[in-house]
């Protein structure tokens, strides 16, 4: 009850001490239905925000000295209400008057709460309460977007890549602490997405994307590598999907036609011998299939660079006309092949069986008669 008393007692005090001792309009206007009063001064919610600080300070030693687990999350959840308090509620011209003057000298009442937010939620950190690196996370977030000259949501800024190298920093570390994959993947993906913002916006977007995604696929990579638990094996299959995928553009997109063809050959030649490596040194079969597709899709570019070319040499149709020949060709030496017994069984195992080698049906060995103790069931007893 006592704490309860000067909290009201602090909220009235702080209205009465702006009524005394600062600008003030008109306390009565006259409306169409009448005098109505009006307190247009200087104050506003956030001039409690230090109050709310201090609460959440309070509620925070209880936590800590009764070892409440539930409690403190309750109290890292509540936090993010002071910003309700830092929104500027007023209309009159003496508090928008004393707002703008204040957020062009000072900062804005919410960019300061943010910051006041991250300083609290460190030192929650510091004291050991785990639940408060996440709003650590948050109020970076916040800004990224939140600068000092922000009031509303209409004056939010470009967002910012620093914060978000900093989360990527911290959930790296958290990673290597923790030895926690899932950290270790979200730290790269805060620390692409201010890679992608540092990036300068003058060059092409195809570059940004290029770089980012390397970034984040050779992340993807090493940390799905590097940890054994459920979630590095998701990692793993994602990585070498992403490697078949980033084939299969660098091979058949059109956007990709404008890089020399000599970067994509050696581009895919890196994805095709790193795909083999990985599945030869670590033994995952989502990279030996990784390999294989990717393999594939370059034998595909290779076929189509060589046969565009020949196309402008000896013409598309009589090019056409030969392949056919060429393919009906292998078509038939396989058949021969096959037929001459030329070709390794393993190959075929499915057509060797119940066949023999010039092709009728295997017969089985007559089936020796039922004993039965000893004897025969043909034999006379």
């Amino acid at each position: 009850i006592t704490f309860g008393v000067l909290a009201v007692a602090f909220c009235l005090r702080s209205f009465a001490l702006c009524m005394t001792f600062t600008r003030k309009g008109p306390i009565w206007q006259d409306l169409p239905s009448g005098r109505a009063i009006v307190f247009d001064t200087t104050w506003g919610p956030y001039f409690l925000v230090p109050l709310g600080l201090a609460i959440l300070l309070l509620l925070l030693e209880m936590g800590l000295v009764a070892k409440s687990q539930r409690f403190l999350q309750n109290v890292m959840a509540a936090a993010p209400a002071l910003l309700l308090l830092s929104s500027p509620l007023g209309g009159g011209p003496v508090f928008r008057g004393f707002l703008s003057t204040f957020t062009e000298t000072v900062g804005s009442p919410v960019w300061l709460t943010v910051w006041t937010l991250l300083g609290f939620y460190c030192w929650s950190w510091l004291r050991g309460v785990a639940q408060a690196r996440f709003g650590v996370i948050g109020a970076l977030g916040l800004l990224s977007v939140v600068g000092a000259r922000t009031i509303d949501l209409r004056t939010f800024i470009q967002p910012q890549p620093q914060p978000f190298l900093v989360i990527g920093a911290i959930l790296l570390a958290n990673g290597l602490w923790a030895r926690s994959s899932r950290a270790m993947a979200a730290a790269a993906v805060a620390a692409v997405f201010g890679l992608w913002l540092m990036l300068p916006q003058s060059i092409s977007v195809d570059y940004r994307v290029a770089v980012c995604f390397n970034v984040l696929l050779a992340a993807i990579v090493a940390v799905g590598l590097a940890y054994r638990d459920r979630f590095a094996g998701v990692l793993r299959s994602a990585g070498a999907l992403l490697i078949l995928f980033a084939t299969i553009v660098v091979t058949t997109s059109s956007q990709a036609a404008d890089v020399p063809l000599l970067w994509r050959t050696l581009y895919v030649g890196l994805l095709v011998v790193a795909s083999l490596c990985i599945a030869m040194l670590w033994g995952d079969r989502w990279y030996l299939r990784a390999f294989a597709g990717s393999l594939l899709v370059a034998a595909y570019g290779g076929i189509a660079v060589a046969f565009r070319s020949a196309a402008g040499v000896i013409g598309r149709p009589a090019l056409t006309a030969f392949s056919w020949s060429l393919g009906a060709l292998l078509l038939a030496f396989l058949i021969s092949a096959h037929k001459a017994r030329w070709l390794p069984r393993r190959l075929l195992p499915g057509w060797s069986n119940g066949h023999n080698g010039n092709g009728s049906q295997k017969t089985s060995p007559p089936a020796a008669p039922p004993v039965t103790n000893g004897l025969s069931s043909d034999t006379p007893t």
